[in-house]
């Protein structure tokens, strides 16, 4: 894994969409990653999460983290974004949906072919993802 200078954040909005659901519809984050049409390198980032209820997520702002994954298409670069949140203390049989909005922009030049976001739940070691790519057109 390289890591480059930090990406800005230039906006950020969490927000909970509903709690009490038996069923999420994810174990991953749920991912859309859009470019800003009047902005060269600045991208909007839509996150929706299922995490266990009494839980809430964080997100951890370094952006800058930027890494070959193996895809079934081949390897591509990945830019990393985490979403922390503590392991539950008991069990739990219901979650909330949680919606992140991020608008960030690339200062440093070093663009990835796709985003990779994923849970890091209290341990690092136990973590899953979406990667999302973006074609700006």
């Amino acid at each position: 894994m390289s890591t480059s200078n930090p990406t800005a954040i230039i906006s950020y909005k969490q927000n909970l969409f509903a709690s009490g659901l038996v069923n999420p519809n994810a174990l991953e984050p749920l991912v859309a990653l859009f470019p800003e049409p009047q902005m060269e390198k600045q991208y909007r980032l839509l996150i929706h999460v299922y995490i266990p209820d009494g839980v809430e997520p964080s997100l951890n702002k370094d952006f800058g983290n930027i890494t070959e994954i193996a895809t079934e298409a081949g390897n591509v670069s990945a830019r990393l974004i985490a979403i922390d949140y503590d392991e539950p203390s008991a069990e739990v049989d219901t979650y909330s949906l949680w919606a992140l909005d991020i608008t960030y922009a690339i200062n440093d030049g070093v663009e990835a072919q796709t985003t990779l976001a994923q849970f890091v739940i209290g341990d690092p070691q136990t973590s899953r993802g979406t990667v999302t790519g973006v074609v700006r057109t």
